[in-house]
């Protein structure tokens, strides 16, 4: 994994993370709406893989 990788894939996190967040606005509950759903886990994904590639990045 390199740098770039790395860059790409927070650039995606923050894409999505405004997916999230235009679609819940101010109102939390709407995180429970099945349309989000997806869009949470793909969220939760890519933080994984960037922790993932963190750690192993000196």
């Amino acid at each position: 994994m390199t740098v770039t990788d790395i860059h790409s894939l927070e650039r995606e996190l923050e894409r999505i993370r405004g997916i999230l967040h235009r679609k819940v606005g101010a109102d939390p509950t709407l995180l429970s709406h099945g349309a989000i759903l997806p869009i949470s886990r793909r969220l939760d994904h890519l933080l994984n893989r960037y922790h993932q590639l963190k750690q192993k990045t000196p």
